[in-house]
């Protein structure tokens, strides 16, 4: 079972309080400049693809790979995947279907304290919190204890769709975010992150539906699920193959290498 009940601690902080130290360590993770791995959405495609994203403006090369040696890949250049943050969490398979959120942070709105023409040494960024914890539950996550925070955006609840998110609560990093999804009032879209090697990123998107475990309501992947594997950190991807104009230039320049 992956979640089970725990006794809450003495000290356990507030819900406030937990959800502004795991946004203070989702905005201060570096990511590598390029990140690949390979996923596979069974709604969409019956073969893998295998997506290289550039981390600096969330572009990404994705390409089929077939099944059948009589098929050829097909090529996905310059695709924009957008996330909370902009971020690398959305995944496209086509140029016209993608899993992504709405919002530009996950947190909430970022608002610069100076223009943004203005020469600054250091920016600092001031968040207005859009969202209210309704509940904390400490709970067992495969082993981690965490935190389970129930949310609700009272102000504009259409924005601002994050419902569930839980945290780590030794490291306070994300294990899960939840989102409402107005045309499937039942279902939640699902991002799962954990440890790839020396950062903490996606490793999973799906429709989720809460279940019932032994009087606990816990959230379970529908079969339209998308996983991640074989994580790989190029140290560089030429720039044609995040613009599709310039991919069909260079159309006969070999594909990224697995």
């Amino acid at each position: 079972m992956p979640f089970l009940p725990l006794p809450p601690p003495p000290d356990i902080p507030p819900g406030k309080i937990i959800f502004e130290r795991a946004e203070s360590v989702w905005h201060t993770q570096t990511l590598p400049t390029y990140i690949e791995f390979t996923t596979f959405i069974a709604s969409v495609s019956p073969d893998p693809v295998r997506v290289a994203v550039r981390t600096s403006d969330g572009k990404a090369y994705v390409e089929t790979i077939p099944l059948r040696p009589d098929e050829k890949p097909i090529a996905y250049p310059g695709v924009h995947l957008e996330g909370p943050d902009y971020s690398p969490l959305g995944i496209c398979v086509s140029m016209g279907y993608c899993t992504g959120v709405l919002g530009s942070d996950p947190f909430g709105e970022q608002v610069p304290t100076q223009p943004e023409s203005m020469k600054t040494i250091a920016k600092a960024r001031v968040f207005a919190n859009p969202y209210e914890v309704v509940s904390t539950q400490y709970m067992d996550f495969d082993g981690s204890p965490v935190y389970d925070l129930k949310l609700a955006a009272p102000q504009d609840p259409e924005r601002y769709r994050m419902r569930e998110i839980v945290i780590d609560a030794a490291t306070y990093h994300v294990w899960k975010m939840m989102y409402a999804e107005p045309k499937y009032p039942n279902r939640l879209l699902t991002y799962g992150f954990g440890p790839v090697e020396d950062i903490w990123y996606l490793r999973q998107a799906c429709h989720s539906v809460t279940t019932n475990l032994s009087g606990l309501a816990v959230p379970a992947c529908t079969p339209d699920v998308a996983m991640m594997w074989d994580y790989a950190f190029p140290k560089q991807i030429p720039d044609y193959y995040f613009d599709r104009n310039l991919y069909i230039r260079q159309s006969q320049i070999p594909s990224v290498k697995r």
